[in-house]
This record gives structure tokens, C-alpha cells and sequence, in this order.
């Protein structure tokens, strides 16, 4: 019902509080992680749209083979009851770790208590039971978390644990130890009491039991190893399974194709945005097209010819410098999302930049300008025309961006940009020669864009050309007395 409607931010109304929870643990799914935290997704919903956030999360869950865990505060018991396991507690230690259905079991075994009401919520239940532990055991502390430490759940945590927590690194092939877990006949385990699990005789495995790839539980366990050989192959094969996932989960085209359609979205989600960056465009066209209507071929034309140019250059730098805040105001979720690995910088960094210099811009300005102005008429030089513009818009669009991902705060930015972009554009040989420029500062000359795209601008329109001079613009003039008096008589002779 959502699909195409805004997100939203501060100024702008987009999704409500629920569908937007459920957008994010959707886009948590995206680079199907190993396991995926939540804490308190639904804290600030009311009970539909809580529950409608869990649901989701189970569904996704059975789709996938991504573990779930969430940290909740008194959910209802529709919502537990979508659950696999729970955990439960007490001070900082565990008071219970283990499948939903056997936790009542389990309380009702360690406090000694009559069981709650069919339609009591189970947590609700475990909650009160543990507020009443000071009274119920004369002031025992962590009762229900030194219960938990003698059943054979908790048994098998600590060996699971074994399993994955690597003791040290050694020089083997196989390049990492783990340590050395406990055997089934171990004399430090303690017995598990009989009356935990109500006589059910299948408690010691009900870590082991599968949901479809989901539980936390199903990592194979060392108990099945019939030697240490065995024991210590299985834990090289668990690792290296893990090792062997890729790091992202979409291909270098999949994530440019993406993160370029996200930016074409979000550009025509702003359409107020557009409209004044193309108003931009076609109004300084206007004018300079306007101001050199129909340049002639004279020495004055060429003249205005060059400056046109030159200025234009300028106009099409400068315009970069406006996604600087609009870079850094994405910054934030770049980093987290560059951190999760949903892209690689290469992908998103050209995808936007490319999305940012949109050659629309580029046609419309060049297209008004170009033949208002009277530059050369033919396709090839029209076709290169718009490419160096092109081009410097690209370059000076990638410095601005660096210059976004490097400062702290907007203002910063700004006060970098537009002064290195107009630094750049005064030294590029038109308004300081070559000859002119210091030789410290020689190398701004070299590095500047703007120097190669005036270059090319002139070689595309002077190249070949024929300009003449009027009467007013020789020197001397023809109608000039002197002009053929001898040079030795103050003449031009």
C-alpha cells in the first residue's frame, strides 16, 4: 500500500511511524546479513502496527536464513507467540535461554508456582514471578539465574560458545584453535534436574531443533564429534563457511543500477528542486545568448567569443558547488550503509555524481546558447561543444563531492568549494597568462579543468576560422593620414 509514496523527512510528509519501521528491518534484509539486532523496533507504536512490524520480521525470517533477535519491552502475546526462543534477563545474567514453549515449564519448576491462565501473556507472568524473587526466596539473588546455570539448556549454550569463540591463532593450515569442549560424560557438568522440564524427556535437545534455517540453535554441535580430529574439523568447517560468504551480496553493475535509480528517484521526488535548476539554466542561456546575438566574424566578435566562453566555463563550474550541502546531508546514511556493505564506494560514488550532472542541463544550456550566440554551425562542433561541458561539470561535480565526504559541517564546505572552484577558473590562462602565473603556483595552471576545457573550446571554434577586421578596429586606419607617410617623417610607411 506504500510502494510508491515518499519516505519523508523533518519538512516533507511521507510513510507513517509503522510502515517506516517496517521499511527499515526490510532494508536491514537487503545484504542478507548473518544475523540481524533490533532493539525495541516498536517502541512509539500502537499495538497494530507492533505486532504488524513482528509479523513482518517472522516472515522474513522464514524466507531467509538470517537469525532474528529482538529486544522488547512487555510484548503482547500474539507477538511472543511468533517466536522461536527466548531470553530472559536477571541483572546481567542469563535467567533463561531457550524455545517460548518450554519457558513456562521452566518458571513453573524453578519458583514452585501453580501455572498462569490459558489466556495470561507468558512474559507478563515471567515478569512478576521474577519482581517477587526477593520474598518468594527469603532474599536469594539471581534465583532464576543460578537455576538456569544447572539445566542442560545452559549446558549447551556454553558449549555452543566453545565452538565460535576462537581461543588463539596458531600456525596451522587450518589457521585457527578453538578451545576444547566439554565431553557428554564431563564430571563438571552438573546434572539437570528432573523436575525442569516437567517430565519431558526431549529437553536436551530442544536447542538442537530447526525453524526453517532460523534458530539460533542449529549450528552444529561438537557433542557428535567422535573424535578430537573430528571435533576440530567440524570447527574449521563452520568457520570457514562463514569465511567463505561473500562480502556483498549484489554484483558491482547491480549496485550502481541500484544507487542510480535511487538518486533519479529521489531528483524527481523534489520537483521544486528540478524546476529551479533547470530555470537556472535557461535563464543564464537567455541572457548570454541575448547579450552576444549573432556575433560577426570581426576582431570584436572573436573577442566576445573568447569571453563567452570563459565564462560560461565559470557559470558551469560554480553551478557544483549547490551539492555540496545536499551531499553532506546524505553523508550520514552513506557511512552506515557503506559500513553494512550494501555498496561499494566505486558504485555509489558514480552513480551519483552521474545522477547529479544531468546532461538534460547540459542540452538545454548548450542548445539555447550555442546557436544564439552564432558559434560554428555544424554538428561535430556542437556535438563537442556539449562534451567538454559535459566533462567539466563531471570533474568539478567530483571535487565538490570530495570536498562534502571531507568537511564537518555544511558552512565549511561552502566556504572550500565555491573559493577553490573560482581559484581554479582564474588560473586556467585566460585571465593571467601563462607567463604571469608564479612559479609556485604553476601547478594550479597544469591541475585546473577549466585551463584543458577552454582549450579545447577555443581549438573547437577558432580552428580553422577566418576573421576579419573592420575599418575602426585596424591599426592605423585606412582612412588614416599618415598612413602612408614615411615611418622616419612620423608616418606608417
Amino acid at each position: 500500500e506504500a510502494q510508491d509514496n515518499v519516505v519523508g523527512d523533518a519538512l516533507h510528509r511521507g510513510i507513517s511511524g509503522g510502515q517506516l519501521r517496517r521499511l527499515t528491518v526490510s532494508v536491514g534484509f537487503t545484504t542478507l546479513p548473518f544475523l540481524l539486532l533490533l532493539d525495541e523496533p516498536t517502541n512509539g507504536l500502537d499495538a497494530v502496527n507492533a505486532f504488524s512490524v513482528i509479523k513482518v520480521l517472522r516472515t522474513v525470517c522464514d524466507a531467509t536464513t538470517a537469525p532474528v533477535v529482538v529486544s522488547l519491552q512487555q510484548p503482547g502475546k500474539e507477538m511472543i507467540d511468533l517466536f522461536d526462543d527466548l531470553l530472559v534477563m536477571q541483572k546481567g545474567k542469563v535467567a533463561y535461554f531457550g524455545p517460548v514453549t518450554k519457558a513456562k515449564n521452566f518458571f513453573m519448576a524453578a519458583s514452585d508456582s501453580e501455572p498462569p491462565a490459558i489466556e495470561t501473556n507468558i512474559t507478563n507472568w515471567i515478569l512478576t514471578l521474577m519482581s517477587k524473587e526477593a520474598e518468594d526466596f527469603r532474599g536469594e539473588k539471581d534465583h532464576y539465574a543460578n537455576y538456569f546455570q544447572k539445566t542442560s539448556m545452559y549446558q549447551e549454550m556454553k558449549d555452543l560458545d566453545s565452538v565460535l569463540v576462537p581461543e588463539e591463532k596458531k600456525s596451522r593450515s587450518r589457521g585457527l584453535s578453538f578451545k576444547r569442549t566439554k565431553s557428554a560424560s564431563d564430571p563438571t557438568v552438573p546434572a539437570t534436574p528432573k523436575n525442569v522440564s516437567d517430565g519431558d524427556a526431549d529437553e536436551d535437545k530442544s536447542m538442537k531443533r530447526t525453524a526453517s534455517g532460523r534458530n539460533l540453535h542449529e549450528v552444529p554441535l561438537l557433542q557428535q564429534a567422535t573424535s578430537e580430529t573430528d571435533a576440530e574439523q567440524s570447527r574449521f568447517n563452520i568457520v570457514q563457511s562463514w569465511k567463505q560468504r561473500p562480502i556483498y551480496s549484489t554484483s558491482w553493475m547491480q549496485q550502481f543500477y541500484l544507487t542510480s535509480s535511487r538518486f533519479m528517484t529521489a531528483a524527481k521526488n523534489a520537483p521544486k528542486a528540478l524546476f529551479f535548476r533547470f530555470f537556472r539554466v535557461i535563464l543564464m542561456a537567455l541572457v548570454l545568448g541575448t547579450a552576444a546575438l549573432r556575433l560577426d566574424k570581426d576582431q570584436k566578435g572573436a573577442d566576445t567569443r573568447a569571453s563567452i566562453l570563459f565564462y560560461q566555463c565559470i557559470f558551469i563550474g560554480l553551478g557544483s558547488a549547490f551539492l555540496i550541502p545536499q551531499t553532506i546531508a546524505l553523508r550520514m546514511l552513506f557511512n552506515l550503509q557503506r559500513k553494512d556493505k550494501y555498496f561499494r564506494i566505486s558504485s555509489y560514488f558514480l552513480a551519483d555524481v552521474l545522477v547529479d550532472v544531468t546532461l538534460p542541463e547540459i542540452l538545454v544550456f548548450c542548445s539555447i546558447s550555442y546557436w544564439l550566440i552564432g558559434f560554428t554551425a555544424t554538428p561535430s562542433a556542437f556535438t563537442c561543444y556539449i562534451l567538454v561541458f559535459f566533462f567539466l561539470s563531471l570533474t568539478c561535480t567530483y571535487i565538490c563531492k570530495i570536498i562534502a565526504y571531507l568537511v564537518p559541517n555544511e558552512l565549511i564546505g561552502l566556504s572550500i568549494g565555491n573559493p577553490l572552484i573560482a581559484m581554479l577558473a582564474v588560473i586556467s590562462g585566460f585571465l593571467i597568462y601563462e607567463s604571469q602565473i608564479p612559479g609556485w603556483l604553476i601547478w594550479v595552471y597544469w591541475a585546473s579543468p577549466f585551463r584543458y576545457a577552454l582549450e579545447s573550446l577555443y581549438i573547437n571554434e577558432f580552428h580553422g576560422k577566418e576573421f576579419y577586421c573592420t575599418n575602426e578596429q585596424l591599426v592605423p586606419r585606412l582612412d588614416e593620414p599618415s598612413l602612408f607617410i614615411p615611418f622616419a617623417q612620423g608616418g606608417f610607411e
